[in-house]
């Protein structure tokens, strides 16, 4: 319980191939593309929470705001655990919208994010670090 943080920078040498049981959140392009639209300042790019049941939370902005839904993943462990994890982007864009059929259509801001975490069952293994 409490408060963690996790200070990510970039570095020169950066593997850049993730393989399957890699954490994707933790992809070096979502720090790249905090940069962009932040104009390579610092910020910051990710808020995480520990949450009892992802799959509400991803209903909730699927029915209310799709554009903000950015990615979800589930992990599973052999022998048990698993761990879900719900990206979505903290606000839309001011004053900027499409066209779909007639309606305007929000932009997300796609500078900074929510991460929602569950870890259920046997979690060892498991960094619950958003």
């Amino acid at each position: 319980s409490g408060v963690q943080i996790v200070v990510t920078a970039s570095a020169s040498a950066v593997n850049e191939n993730l393989t399957q049981d890699d954490y994707i959140h933790f992809d070096v392009g979502h720090l790249r593309q905090f940069f962009y639209h932040h104009a390579n300042r610092q910020g910051i790019a990710v808020l995480g929470f520990a949450v009892n049941d992802v799959d509400i939370i991803r209903r909730r902005y699927q029915s209310l705001h799709p554009n903000l839904v950015h990615s979800y993943h589930s992990y599973e462990k052999q022998g048990g655990g698993c761990a879900k994890v719900l990206q979505v982007f903290a606000y839309y864009c001011r004053d900027v919208s499409s066209q779909r059929d007639g309606a305007a259509i929000k932009q997300p801001d796609k500078g900074t994010l929510l991460r929602f975490v569950e870890v259920g069952g046997d979690s060892n293994g498991f960094c619950i670090l958003p």
